[in-house]
């Protein structure tokens, strides 16, 4: 049985002959397929300008609404016999809260500027994202009001009960 085991058909010549013939060395890959990495800055840049090219289109978003929203509240105002005035009357509660804050001094003011500039300069994409968050915040507010006023028919006018 150890006969059947052996090697005895192995030899060293003609293996290291097949050898020498039949070998390709074979490097690594090369990253063709593969798009070359982005450097941080490269994907901050592109972040800061899809916020930018978001934050230009959601405030056209929100001047049509708010000129929707004018337009429809003048309607109903016309409807109902109110009168309109093209300026606004400040509420009670507006100044009610200003007389009650804090006046600030120059130096505090001066502080608070610098404290928000470096914010900015630190974080342009935060305030960027801050910003897209709130215009959406503006416009839900403004289209729900738009709906309101759709379902509702008018401002001002009072529903008669029947």
């Amino acid at each position: 049985m150890a006969d059947e085991l052996s090697h005895a058909s192995y030899d060293a010549a003609k293996r290291r002959a097949y050898y020498l013939r039949t070998r390709n060395l074979k490097g690594r890959k090369s990253g063709k397929g593969k798009p070359p990495k982005k450097t941080r800055a490269q994907r901050q840049a592109e972040r800061r300008r899809k916020l930018e090219a978001q934050v230009e289109a959601l405030k056209g978003r929100l001047e049509k609404l708010r000129a929707a929203l004018a337009k429809l509240t003048e309607e109903a105002k016309a409807r109902s016999g109110v009168e309109t005035k093209k300026t606004p009357a400040k509420s009670a509660s507006s100044t009610a809260k200003k007389s009650t804050e804090k006046k600030l001094t120059s130096a505090e003011k001066a502080k608070a500027a610098k404290a928000a500039k470096e914010y900015r300069e630190k974080n342009p994409d935060k305030v960027l994202a801050d910003e897209v968050k709130s215009l959406n915040e503006k416009i839900k507010t403004i289209q729900e009001r738009i709906a309101k006023m759709r379902k509702e028919g008018s401002i001002g006018a009072k529903k008669t009960a029947r």
